[in-house]
């Protein structure tokens, strides 16, 4: 210490080891205290960063719900559309079941008078022909008789004549609709 120029009395030395008494509890107090802050700092760190894990686990539960939900609603809507189009389907064939069903009616309805005219003619000609076979041999039948049979006969097959002419053209009509519809109708024989 002398060679230092302090003081070498007792009273100087003694507050020369206080003092470095002095430094070194004050460095490891503030040792400690940097340690203690740098601990708590780190338990602080280490608390928020669970929270964040604890947060990040929450989102992510949060997000796999919410898919899922969206999920069986998109899959809901898959299931309400695929049946809104059988439903749309049927509705449609319904409609063509209706309308083929109006088609057939009105047909059946167009030819039922000309075949029935045709059937009625034919029946009476077949009752002319019988009465022409019977009256052959008969002597009061003349010649007159016959023609005025043949004239009936001749009216009947006019009449069914007609009638098919009916039909035919009402046919006729239909086939050329439906050419014109794309239609090409394949024979019957080949």
């Amino acid at each position: 210490i002398a060679a230092l120029g302090l003081a070498t009395d007792q009273d100087s030395v003694v507050h020369a080891m206080m003092y470095l008494a002095s430094l070194t509890l004050l460095t490891y107090l503030l040792s400690r205290h940097r340690d203690e802050i740098h601990e708590d700092q780190s338990a602080q760190l280490r608390a928020r960063n669970a929270e964040l894990q604890a947060l990040g686990r929450s989102l992510e539960e949060r997000v796999e719900a919410r898919t899922a939900d969206l999920k069986k609603s998109r899959d809901e809507v898959d299931v309400a559309y695929t049946e809104l189009r059988q439903n749309q389907e049927t509705l449609l064939l319904a409609q063509k079941m209706a309308s083929l069903g109006r088609l057939t009616a009105g047909i059946a309805h167009e030819m039922s008078s000309p075949v029935a005219a045709v059937r009625s003619a034919v029946s009476e000609v077949k009752s002319l022909v019988d009465e022409y076979r019977a009256s052959i041999d008969d002597p009061d039948v003349g010649p007159a008789d016959h023609r005025a049979i043949a004239a009936e006969m001749t009216a009947s097959l006019d009449l069914a004549g007609k009638a098919a002419e009916r039909a035919a053209a009402f046919l006729r009509g239909i086939k050329s609709q439906t050419r014109a519809d794309g239609y090409t109708e394949e024979p019957l024989v080949t």
